[in-house]
């Protein structure tokens, strides 16, 4: 088969990319999803300020020398309030340029979550407000992706009459550029207090959202989803493989499915250098990897119910194979992943459920005849 009709054959196939920033990034969505965090997970809520002079300003929770801060730690769904205070009075604010509120690592914890501005005070002093956007940061050197932030007001958005991407505000309402008036942020030493709370239903009060049963399923079996030994005629058996194309360098991905029937995350396998490299990147949520077991074989015979379902001799993910020594120069060898996992249904705090996998499917079936078309004695 030519390299142009695997790759037009395989699940998915990507070019094949600088190996070690792809290892990189993908034990880094490993480590993040699949920590034992007994503690409750927690971001931390301030105000970026910065005033039309420019000086002082506050670009981290942690204040400076004229701005002291008073920050929130956000736990979720809740009622919050943050400030921070000029010191000097000789300290000059002019106005606004920007002002900001941040959650760290507010859409890494918590996403999908709606923000209200109750009240803006000024020196103590309430000042209108208007309906905020809250959404995703974006990386300026003060804030990532990985952040959220609502936009009080910005003379940017301001001059170009928009709002901030991705944003959207609690009650539905259309996004504006500001919520505040500039003049309302006076000339001189002031102290700026802000109350709001965060929610997981658009235009419903913190806690609205009826309360979710959770189940456990400890210490299940994931593994790649592919062909079963039934399917191969090889044993009434359920364990999977699936045929890698070994002579086409690049990046082959399969969806992981725990107790065959939630998928979980995605099995790479990355083909680049003559060798041959398994990585297991799960699903954000509540997933916690007990044990890795990743096995390789280059004949049919070698498929048997007792070595996929024994954890025996097998390899962790990130393990690198040799194709011409281990795999004794394969053009296609099967992968079988026998990892055990214990997770939660629904997967995280906002009720959301990980996709079922239904075999029966037309699209699955589909997906499995893409894969048996990949078998030495099956393909063109």
């Amino acid at each position: 088969m030519s390299d142009s009709a695997r790759k037009a054959e395989s699940p998915r196939y990507e070019e094949a990319i600088p190996v070690k920033k792809l290892f990189t990034l993908l034990l880094t969505c490993a480590l993040l999803v699949t920590f034992a965090a007994a503690e409750t997970q927690s971001a931390v809520a301030w105000l970026l300020y910065t005033p039309i002079t420019g000086w002082p300003e506050n670009i981290s929770p942690d204040g400076n020398d004229n701005i002291a801060t008073k920050n929130a730690v956000v736990t979720g769904e809740g009622t919050y309030s943050i400030s921070l205070t000029y010191l000097h009075p000789w300290t000059s604010t002019e106005g606004a340029q920007r002002l900001h509120i941040v959650v760290d690592n507010g859409q890494a914890l918590f996403p999908g979550l709606y923000m209200n501005v109750t009240d803006v005070r000024v020196d103590g002093v309430s000042i209108p407000v208007g309906s905020i956007g809250y959404g995703p940061g974006y990386d300026n050197g003060i804030m990532d992706e990985n952040d959220s932030y609502a936009v009080l007001y910005d003379q940017v958005f301001v001059n170009q009459n928009v709002g901030a991407a991705g944003h959207v505000t609690w009650d539905g309402s259309n996004l504006k550029a500001s919520v505040i008036n500039q003049e309302d942020i006076p000339y001189g030493g002031i102290t700026l207090e802000v109350d709001f709370f965060l929610s997981s239903i658009q235009n419903e009060l913190p806690g609205a959202r009826p309360e979710v049963s959770y189940t456990w399923f400890s210490n299940n079996t994931a593994g790649v989803a592919g062909l079963s030994l039934k399917d191969l005629g090889i044993a009434d058996d359920w364990h999977n493989i699936v045929p890698v194309d070994l002579t086409v360098e690049g990046v082959w991905s399969y969806p992981m499915v725990a107790a065959d029937a939630h998928q979980i995350g995605t099995v790479h396998v990355i083909v680049t250098g003559g060798q041959a490299v398994v990585e297991c990147e799960y699903f954000a949520g509540e997933i916690y990897e007990k044990s890795q077991c990743v096995k390789w074989f280059t004949s049919l015979d070698q498929l048997t119910a007792g070595d996929l379902a024994s954890t025996e001799g097998g390899l962790s993910c990130g393990e690198a194979v040799s194709i011409a020594d281990d795999l004794d120069g394969a053009e296609v060898a099967y992968l079988s992943v026998n990892n055990k996992v214990t997770f939660r249904s629904p997967v995280d705090y906002q009720g959301n459920f990980l996709p079922r996998y239904f075999r029966n499917k037309p699209d699955w079936k589909a997906y499995r005849e893409q894969l048996m078309s990949l078998m030495p004695d099956t393909a063109e």
